[in-house]
């Protein structure tokens, strides 16, 4: 398996240089046939530890707030880190998974400036180069520019992938900080351990590889382009694994859903299917390794 191998003695004169900020307007639904609103709404849910789902037990807990077509959507980690003393791990690597959670008839979900972002530190008090950061948007998208569709780890339903914002370069992969596509779902007969709902995961990332030195915050933000028709339920999640994510299952799940019907509860991440690729599959592809 080839591991990207970066000096870790390199100095970053940029500490950001390697996350993106910024993103292009949101992906017009009109070809869906949905209507913008007048005033588009930003919409934020709490995370919430989605680790059993990765055991088959859904967890409570997910967000019954509305998104609506052109509005902006954010799951937001905090608790999750205030619940580990601050912080989560830098020697662990980290995916997103974007979720359509239609059990029924055919929808397409449309989104638009997906991003992963990231608060924390580069450099240390010792050197006297500690820089904090907030809210920085890390290159995890495989570049439309040269795939189709994103090779690590899976995606299913997926169109319309584009991807925007800054790009970086890990070994022989060429990533984005930001991506918009569309999701088609359920998908017919689905992928074993996978099922049938329409998702999209990204490259596993390595923090501390990129030179950040402390991980205490995250976000995953969006803007929601609508849906093909009144079933528009989906989920964010993010997956942390302690081992090599090509070969084991995640060690814990964070995330939540937006326009979960009451009472619920609907998966988190995927429709059962948890970040929960089979390792047959992820044997397959995991011939390369990103680095944020």
């Amino acid at each position: 398996m080839f591991v990207m191998q970066l000096n870790p003695f390199k100095r970053f004169p940029e500490p950001l240089a390697l996350l993106g900020v910024g993103g292009l307007a949101a992906m017009a639904s009109v070809a869906l046939g949905v209507a913008q609103p007048v005033r588009a709404a930003n919409v934020t849910c709490q995370a919430i530890n989605a680790t059993s789902i990765i055991g088959g037990s859904i967890p409570s807990g997910a967000c019954y707030d509305s998104v609506n077509a052109g509005d902006s959507w954010e799951i937001d980690l905090s608790n999750i880190f205030a619940a580990n003393s601050g912080s989560l791990p830098l020697n662990n690597s980290y995916s997103l998974q974007i979720a359509n959670l239609n059990t029924g008839p055919s929808n397409t979900l449309t989104f638009s400036d997906v991003e992963f972002l990231v608060s924390g530190t580069t450099g240390s008090a010792l050197n006297n180069n500690l820089v904090t950061f907030t809210d920085q948007a890390i290159t995890v998208w495989a570049n439309s520019a040269f795939n189709l569709a994103p090779a690590f780890p899976f995606a299913q339903g997926l169109g319309g992938y584009v991807t925007h914002g800054s790009t970086s370069i890990f070994g022989m992969m060429n990533v984005a900080s930001q991506a918009s596509f569309t999701l088609n779902g359920p998908v017919t007969a689905g992928t074993p351990n996978i099922g049938t709902a329409a998702l999209l995961s990204t490259f596993p990332v390595d923090l501390q590889a990129a030179g950040i030195t402390s991980f205490t915050g995250a976000k995953i933000r969006g803007i929601f382009g609508g849906s093909s028709n009144s079933v528009n339920a989906f989920s964010a999640g993010l997956a942390r694994f302690a081992g090599d994510p090509f070969t084991t299952s995640p060690t814990a799940i964070y995330g939540n859903a937006f326009n979960v019907p009451v009472p619920g509860p609907l998966p988190i991440v995927g429709a059962g299917a948890a970040f929960g690729w089979s390792r047959k599959l992820r044997r397959r592809i995991g011939a390369s390794k990103a680095a944020a």
